[in-house]
């Protein structure tokens, strides 16, 4: 792809480490690892639309004053897209005639959409889109088709925008899932803090109120991975699954927050009824 391994550089506005960002296309990757039934191109289908229609876009911050806003690291707030552009030759006075990386900015849905619309007429001889006309047609047609279709500039470009670990972990968490990116038992431990509590009871059977202390927040993921891998070999053992799924829960949560192996072996008649 034309922007691949072009380095994490910001500007303007400089994160506190490198670590603290993943591009679209890795999370897609992770997500595509962690289900083998689907394919990065369609998981970045789901992000491309989400990144256009502004799922993505920074909220509001006031009314906070305006000292306090002035703080704020805006470059986790905002996603950070590549800009690709001309530089300066002083020495000649001139723009120079190619363009090239020259790092990430801030950046919101009609930036991304105003970007692609650039790249593509640089790279791709695409039309001068510049009316408002042009660029919500321009928005239509993308929504309408998926990633895999779109030129090979705009799928670099969406690949290696980048979000903020941070705001990712908030989206996945109002949705109740896990972020799949590995060894992130501290992001899936607030990830997993979702309004409603994680039920280990399969779908459709009757749910008894539970007393006691509330379950662990690795649960969830025990439920949905057992049933996956008793999908996968009717034949294993509730036993063998229990342990398979602890150990690979293990890379994901705090020690704290698994259960007992004789616990997940007990709850698995109930988890995996039905299938």
């Amino acid at each position: 792809m034309y922007l691949a391994n072009t380095g994490k550089i910001w500007w303007p506005g400089k994160p506190l480490s490198g670590e603290e960002f993943l591009s679209f296309g890795e999370i897609a990757e992770y997500e595509a690892d962690r289900h083998e039934s689907i394919e990065p191109d369609s998981v970045m289908t789901n992000f491309a639309h989400l990144i256009l229609r502004g799922e993505f876009d920074a909220k509001p911050i006031d009314p906070l004053p305006f000292v306090d806003r002035i703080t704020v690291d805006q470059s986790v707030r905002h996603l950070q897209t590549p800009l690709i552009g001309a530089q300066f030759d002083a020495n000649s006075n001139i723009i120079a005639k190619s363009v090239e990386f020259l790092g990430y900015g801030c950046a919101n849905s009609d930036d991304v959409l105003i970007r692609l619309a650039t790249m593509l007429q640089w790279f791709e001889g695409a039309p001068n889109r510049v009316t408002s006309e042009d660029l919500r047609a321009f928005r239509t047609e993308l929504l309408a088709n998926n990633f895999e279709t779109y030129p090979d500039v705009a799928q670099g470009f969406l690949n290696d925008t980048l979000i903020a670990k941070v705001k990712m972990r908030e989206w996945y968490r109002l949705r109740g899932m896990t972020v799949p990116w590995p060894l992130a038992s501290n992001d899936n431990d607030a990830t997993l803090n979702a309004p409603e509590t994680p039920s280990i009871i399969p779908v459709g059977k009757p749910q008894k109120p539970r007393r006691g202390r509330p379950p662990k927040s690795a649960w969830r993921f025990i439920n949905r991975r057992s049933r996956e891998l008793k999908r996968e070999d009717q034949t294993r053992l509730n036993k063998v699954i229990a342990t398979k799924v602890l150990d690979e829960a293990a890379n994901e949560f705090c020690k704290d927050d698994l259960p007992a192996h004789s616990t997940v072996v007990k709850e698995l008649s109930g988890i995996l009824e039905g299938i």
